[in-house]
């Protein structure tokens, strides 16, 4: 279902649905849209322990038409995001709207042009049902974990800060999403629970009794 989901036709222009790289051609030769998607999750990390410090999601899309045509670019709003998305087009900023559907909406003449739209995010606690004392942690849209045997203990007022800054690992600017959180007892690890393979981990903390 991915490939359909992706980046899709509508009646009067192309919405772009789910942030996976990828590449998509509609219409038939000589007049074509050809759509590049990338997502980068390693914008601008920043402190955490003061709830107005905020990072970023940059979608980049380059869009290339065989002959100049007006249609409208949907790009969906995601609920995580602090904020609509900021567009610019070819490095200038343009305004926009969100429909009631939660899409963002950029209606233009579209020839060769490269869209970036950032949205804001934090670091948020999403509560365990039925227990107001357990909570796991997003960045965004990306579920963290610490490392470590057993559940750690998360204050409401605990700092939550960048791991590492401009280090480059496995050929990346730096190893984006990676925290420190400041428990009851001592730093802790935390990141992408995608990146975890053989390390003891939590998903889940708590709020001290």
């Amino acid at each position: 279902m991915y490939e359909g989901l992706i980046c899709y036709r509508a009646n009067d222009g192309i919405t772009i649905s789910q942030f996976i790289p990828s590449q998509v051609a509609f219409g038939a030769p000589g007049h074509q849209w050809r759509i590049t998607l990338k997502a980068d999750l390693t914008a601008a990390q920043s402190s955490f322990s003061n709830p107005a410090n905020t990072t970023g999601l940059v979608v980049d899309l380059a869009i290339t038409c065989e002959e100049s045509s007006r249609w409208t670019l949907r790009i969906r709003q995601p609920k995580w995001a602090i904020g609509p998305g900021t567009v610019a087009v070819d490095g200038n900023p343009v305004p926009t709207s969100v429909s009631k559907d939660g899409f963002i909406e950029i209606v233009r003449d579209w020839r060769n042009e490269h869209v970036t739209v950032t949205f804001a995010k934090r670091i948020t606690r999403e509560p365990l049902p039925g227990d107001d004392r357990r909570f796991a942690l997003l960045d965004g849209p990306v579920v963290l974990a610490a490392l470590g045997d057993g559940e750690p203990e998360l204050g409401d007022d605990a700092a939550i800060t960048p791991q590492y800054e401009h280090q480059y690992i496995d050929g990346r600017e730096w190893q984006s999403g990676h925290f420190l959180a400041r428990t009851h007892r001592g730093s802790v690890p935390v990141m992408p629970l995608y990146e975890i393979a053989d390390q003891p981990y939590s998903v889940y903390f708590s709020r001290p009794q």
